[in-house]
């Protein structure tokens, strides 16, 4: 019954073996070798919250939200023939510009994230971004840096080549 009460709100109706299922099976899919850090944004809020009420025993647990991303950089999922772009899917939030990724680092805090995630190189399976290339500029960085600071939060980088990760 505790467990159930963590999902109000989210998406389907569950029971609380069914839950505890998922939940167990969504921390064996973040403890892989690839230290998954995304999952999806309902279970990783209601993750969080049985952790800290100590239904079962887990590691520190940091919820990231999803990473943000410029139109083009790795967490853009769309091909170059694609022109269709949601904006915000699973793992990404596509943000250009100050604006935006101020936006989407303040909608990201909101959600209940503990710490913000930024692209700022492409990756191995990148589809439209090189590996080695920087992405975001410096002003672009700082202003999600600056919103985690106010916040009391901090920011990780996915940066794959020594160029992005001394940008």
């Amino acid at each position: 019954e505790r467990i159930v009460r963590l999902f109000k709100g989210t998406s389907g109706v569950y029971d609380p073996v069914t839950i505890r299922h998922e939940l167990t099976h969504t921390l064996e899919q973040m403890m892989t070798p690839e230290q998954r850090m995304a999952v999806v944004q309902d279970w990783a809020r209601a993750l969080q919250k049985a952790i800290k009420q100590g239904l079962f025993a887990a590691p520190d647990y940091y919820y990231a939200g999803p990473a943000i991303s410029q139109t083009g950089g790795h967490a853009d999922p769309r091909n170059q023939e694609m022109d269709i772009c949601g904006h915000n899917h699973a793992s990404g939030i596509i943000a250009d510009g100050v604006d935006q990724v101020l936006q989407a680092a303040r909608t990201n805090l909101r959600k209940g994230a503990h710490l913000l995630k930024i692209m700022v190189s492409g990756g191995v399976v990148s589809l439209t971004d090189p590996i080695g290339i920087p992405q975001y500029s410096s002003v672009e960085i700082q202003t999600v840096t600056s919103e985690a600071k106010r916040r009391g939060s901090y920011v990780t980088a996915h940066a794959y080549s020594a160029s992005a990760i001394i940008h």
